[in-house]
């Protein structure tokens, strides 16, 4: 999943969201003839990288709905052929913990000795607990992120100015459209993480780790 920073497609070309297909495809050659390498005078790699990025995903009429409705300028393959991998990476991540415990503090030295390994433990359980856990953790963060936007939106509201550009009002804006990026990739997660839970239940491990 891409962490980077979204991009806003209709600000790099400089076109309205409402801004018709052909309008954009307009933009994008103008931009691309100024910014291209090859133009000695204005080129910049750089930049002309993202109006190409910008206009993969507006200038196809099937990304642009995904974008307008999701804030994503990615689209992801469906949950469903991601789950296995997903999977995996949680098996991996739980092994990892239960083959290096956490050190035990020794009640007369106070220092740190290492722990026996569990020969009993269940692994699917363990799965099962990360993967709720992971949930839990989203869904904090989730609520943080829906408490951000109102408190921002209220903000705006405030906001009042005579100046030709009201540039506090751009910069929230800026902070409610990366948040709500971040809100849409973790519904995404979300779905994931519930796929996951379903896939567990077609697994047991009786005997435990490493018996």
């Amino acid at each position: 999943m891409n962490n980077q920073p979204p991009i806003n497609p209709y600000h790099i070309l400089n076109v309205d969201k409402s801004a018709q297909q052909d309008e954009i495809k307009k933009a994008w050659k103008s931009a691309a003839q100024k910014l291209h390498p090859d133009n000695q005078d204005t080129g910049d790699s750089d930049q002309y990288c993202l109006v190409a990025e910008a206009y993969d995903v507006i200038g196809n009429p099937v990304r642009r709905k995904h974008y307008d409705e999701t804030g994503l300028t990615e689209m992801l393959p469906p949950v469903e052929e991601r789950v296995d991998d997903a999977l995996a990476s949680l098996a991996n991540q739980v092994i990892m913990k239960i083959l290096n415990p956490q050190p035990v503090i020794d009640p007369i030295t106070r220092q740190p000795r290492p722990s026996n390994l569990d020969f009993n433990v269940d692994i699917v359980q363990a799965c099962k607990e990360q993967v709720k856990n992971d949930i839990r953790t989203l869904s904090v963060t989730d609520q943080g992120l829906q408490e951000a936007i109102a408190m921002i939106e209220v903000l705006q509201s405030r906001v009042s100015t005579t100046a030709k550009n009201n540039v506090v009002e751009a910069v929230l804006e800026e902070k409610i459209r990366r948040m709500t990026h971040q809100f849409n990739m973790n519904a995404d997660t979300h779905a994931l993480f519930n796929a996951i839970e379903k896939r567990l239940d077609l697994y047991s491990d009786k005997q435990g780790l490493l018996q």
